[in-house]
Parts: C-alpha cells; sequence; structure tokens
C-alpha cells in the first residue's frame, strides 16, 4: 500500500491563530526555513520516500533555490497559496488573483505545471467558498488538500467525506483529499499529522494506518517544517495555541522515522496517475 505524505512549506510563525498577525515577523525574524527544509528531505531520501511539497508564495519569493532544490528531489511542486491567509475571510476574486500569482510564481520556477494546491489552515467549506473549487479548476488545478472533517474553533468542514472525493465544476471535476481521520465511537479523530500527529499514541496512530489500509485507502500524512525542530521559537500566543504550535516537537522525527519506516510514501501526482 503506498501512502501520501505531503509538506506545508512555510515558516515557524505561518498560523492563524486568533489575535495572531503573522506580518509582524515578516523580515525581522529567523525564519529558519532553509535548515529545517534540508532536515525533511533528508529525511525522505532516507526513507527513499517522495511527497508533495505545498509551498507558500512568500516563501519561493524568499528562496526559489530551495523551490528548485525540491522538484530537483523528485518531489512534486504544489501551491499552499501566496500568503498564509484564511480563505473564508477572503471574497473569491481576491482568492483568485494571489492564487494565480502563486501558481505562476512556482510554475516559473520549476519549469512544470501545478497541479495542487492546499489552502492555509484548511480554512475552506462548501458553505462558505462555495466558489473555491470552480476557482481551483479555472486556473488549472486538478487536486486540492483543503478541506478536513473535523471541526474546531479555526477550520474545519464535519459535512467533508472521510475519503478523497471530486467535486463537480463547470470546468472539470477536482479532487478533493482531506487529512486522514478516524471515526471512533461516534467522533472523527485526525491522526496523521500536525498537532495530532505529535501528539497522539503511536499505538492509535498505527491503529489508524491499518483502518485506512484496510479500507484499500492512503493515508494522507501532513507535516510542517517547524515540527521536526524542537528549537523552533514559541509564539507569543495563549496556553492552547501555543499547545497547538509547539507540543511534541521534542522526539518527533524519531517517532516520525518509526511510524515511516515501513511505510512507501508518493506524490498526489503520482497517485492521481493510477487514476486514469
Amino acid at each position: 500500500m503506498k501512502h501520501i505524505m505531503t509538506l506545508d512549506i512555510e515558516a515557524w510563525y505561518h498560523t492563524n491563530f486568533p489575535n495572531f498577525d503573522y506580518r509582524q515577523y515578516l523580515g525581522k525574524v529567523n525564519d529558519l526555513i532553509l535548515p529545517q527544509a534540508n532536515q525533511i528531505l533528508d529525511f525522505l531520501d532516507e526513507l527513499d520516500n517522495k511527497a508533495t511539497f505545498f509551498i507558500l508564495g512568500e516563501i519561493a519569493e524568499s528562496y526559489p533555490e530551495l523551490v528548485k532544490n525540491i522538484h530537483s528531489r523528485g518531489h512534486e511542486v504544489a501551491s499552499h497559496f501566496m500568503h498564509h491567509e484564511l480563505v473564508y475571510e477572503m471574497s473569491s476574486q481576491r482568492f483568485k488573483d494571489e492564487l494565480k500569482q502563486g501558481i505562476d510564481l512556482l510554475q516559473q520556477l520549476i519549469g512544470y505545471k501545478v497541479l495542487g494546491f492546499r489552502a492555509p489552515s484548511w480554512s475552506v467549506t462548501i458553505e462558505k467558498t462555495p466558489w473555491f473549487w470552480e476557482i481551483l479548476a479555472e486556473e488549472g488545478i486538478i487536486y486540492s488538500s483543503s478541506r478536513i472533517p473535523f471541526k474546531t474553533y479555526m477550520y474545519g468542514d464535519q459535512k467533508s467525506p472521510l475519503f478523497a472525493h471530486t467535486i463537480e465544476t463547470k470546468v472539470n471535476p477536482v479532487w478533493e483529499f482531506p487529512p486522514s481521520c478516524l471515526r471512533l465511537v461516534g467522533k472523527t479523530i485526525p491522526f496523521s499529522g500536525g498537532f495530532y500527529l505529535r501528539a497522539l499514541p503511536e499505538m492509535l496512530i498505527r491503529k489508524g494506518i491499518k483502518w485506512f489500509e484496510k479500507q484499500n485507502e492512503p493515508v494522507i500524512f501532513y507535516l510542517h517544517p517547524k515540527e521536526i525542530d524542537p528549537t523552533t521559537p514559541h509564539l507569543p500566543v495563549g496556553f492552547r495555541d501555543k499547545l497547538i504550535h509547539s507540543f511534541g516537537t521534542k522526539g518527533f522525527l524519531p517517532k516520525l522515522r518509526r511510524i515511516l519506516g515501513s511505510l512507501q510514501t508518493i506524490s498526489f501526482a503520482e497517485f492521481l496517475q493510477t487514476k486514469k
């Protein structure tokens, strides 16, 4: 069974916590992107695994050679929007303009068409952003991984299916790949990335992987560069958000190595080739 590994390439301060504006850090602090991203690339090489890298436009502008390096090492380059802002807080026209800007930047750097998109902080829902997938299709995007079937104070769409599905548009259907979640005793529990992958016990994560394999569905893992670096600075936010941002980073890379050591991961682009 081949699973799907994804990385959101953004700085440690790129978050959308309430009452926090990441733009105050731009150009003023060390974003740590290069050492953290290079460590992730070396880690994937060590496992002989491939991944999709959703790259923020702000990062691509500052580190064009990193984007080229990711591509040259056999990974898929996809868009994580131009800026790390919530999609449901913007107009459809602004979203379209910044989506195109981010896609064009990446395509100029790698010389290949960008096929995929991930919204910052899973910030789309059928109700709040009904135009989202239509615009993706208009701009040539064939898949998204932006809709999570789990509701929090900041994101989530409880009406989202648990597994990959397509959403019809006037142009073409767009694949939507939710991050992997378990359904236990009537509850939806994310387990495959971010805070959840760091905080949950390995036994539960392995149970989730085995359950997905029994359904003949790939687990969709997702990581951020800051998560593999326990020296990442803390944000000036409340206890809850500080916990989400940094809990479990110490010892996370060995944990990840244990979990992924026996698994094979590929990119979304490679997975979609099997669907043709």
